[in-house]
């Protein structure tokens, strides 16, 4: 086994208070190419692709506070063909990584960081400027569509990444087609090949949704008004329609110079769900008042008769501490998670009368869910999610949950 490595960089005492950069969230910064790996048992000869997996990484300390979010974006990947396997894992080299690989050092603030006259005037720079207001990392998730790999993070366009190399192509906009924020979580349509995505302005109550065809072409963009900027991470698409959540984390720039969070969650501005023919403009989503909640994932979607049926993992509390600084956490603050408990949801929208109805699946806190995305839009039997270890061994058994009926 050959392995090289590059880019290894070390932290200093302030990483040690915060819990975003120790444990299983601490900083892997070593770049390492290993091209025979071990195999114990062995691989099929016909076995031939790479798995591929994003997340962040931060490449220096940070100047003060840190959330997990603001992580530079590192990808990992595993290839196997010809019955062997290697692995190598890289950086994205974002216009922001490369500014601060080159001077040697975090440039960079947190989100986290109490308002200033220096993040105002650089806020406002970028949006005269169209560019992003934060720092876009590029650590969010990935994608494949016409034959290209594409980095994401919900605040800024996608990164273009070479594969099997992982090395960072440069930003991609479609030509210039693309002119907002590109959501960390698109989806692509297994019968059409389209891809659907969607982008929220943390400055003003609007979202841009459009469709990406199979031949990687952006066909439309159209504009959806919401009453109020929130964090939209993700939607959900069926073969007709398309599904946005309104849900009441919101953003607030006034809020942030007052001294408050950028963030909060005031789920008493209430919550709702639109439904919009794939093809439609805007004016034409249908909007159902649901239950205050906030949805990070979604399962999946599908339509039957009159109905939308949406699958998502929901938490009625989101904690303010999710958002606070580690040195406020540790004076009393609820520790992050003891409030965030999403389960699965399923929400049944129909069109023709307007109501909706909805009930949890389960009770056991999980997230990250995914189907087999071959049957994306499609009914499922079937999904599988992420849960706390310390959840699921306390669990009795009990009847098998099924996620599509």
């Amino acid at each position: 086994m050959r392995m090289s490595r590059r880019t290894s960089l070390t932290d200093d005492a302030a990483t040690t208070v915060n819990p975003f950069l120790q444990g299983n969230f601490a900083p892997v910064r070593e770049e390492v190419t290993a091209d025979d790996l071990t195999v114990v048992g062995k691989l099929p000869p016909e076995m031939d692709g790479m798995f591929v997996r994003n997340g962040p990484n931060p490449q220096f300390p940070p100047i003060k506070n840190y959330h997990v979010f603001e992580g530079d974006g590192m990808l990992h990947g595993v290839r196997i063909q010809n019955g062997r396997a290697s692995y190598r894992n890289r950086y994205i080299r974002t216009p922001y990584w490369k500014a601060e690989n080159a001077a040697g050092r975090a440039l960079f603030g947190s989100f986290l960081d109490p308002p200033s006259v220096a993040m105002m005037v650089g806020l406002i720079r970028n949006w005269l400027k169209r560019l992003p207001m934060v720092k876009n990392t590029a650590n969010t998730a990935l994608v494949c569509h016409d034959g290209r790999l594409l980095a994401l993070w919900e605040g800024g366009e996608p990164h273009e990444i070479q594969v099997p190399d992982l090395d960072t192509v440069c930003t991609y906009n479609y030509g210039g087609r693309l002119k907002h924020q590109f959501t960390a979580h698109p989806k692509v349509d297994p019968a059409t090949g389209e891809m659907l995505f969607f982008g929220y302005s943390m400055f003003k109550p609007s979202v841009q949704y459009g469709v990406v065809s199979a031949r990687g072409e952006l066909d439309g963009i159209t504009a959806i008004s919401i009453p109020r900027p929130v964090i939209m991470h993700d939607f959900a698409v069926t073969p007709r329609h398309t599904i946005f959540l309104d849900v009441p984390l919101t953003v607030s720039f006034k809020r942030l110079l007052r001294g408050q969070p950028l963030l909060k969650f005031e789920p008493e501005l209430g919550a709702r769900f639109g439904v919009l023919p794939r093809y439609g403009s805007g004016k034409d989503i249908k909007w159902f008042e649901v239950s205050p909640c906030y949805v990070f994932h979604t399962l999946n979607a599908y339509e039957d008769g009159d109905e939308v049926v949406l699958l998502a993992c929901r938490t009625k509390e989101f904690p303010d501490s999710f958002f606070m600084p580690p040195t406020a956490r540790a004076v009393g603050v609820a520790p992050i998670g003891k409030e965030f408990a999403p389960v699965m949801y399923r929400w049944r929208l129909n069109l023709k009368t307007g109501a909706a109805r909805e009930e949890a699946l389960d009770d056991v806190p999980t997230d990250f869910p995914r189907i087999n995305e071959g049957l994306s839009g499609s009914q499922t039997r079937y999904g599988v999610s992420a849960g706390r270890a310390s959840s699921c061994r306390a669990r009795t058994p009990r009847r098998r949950t099924t996620v599509g009926s």
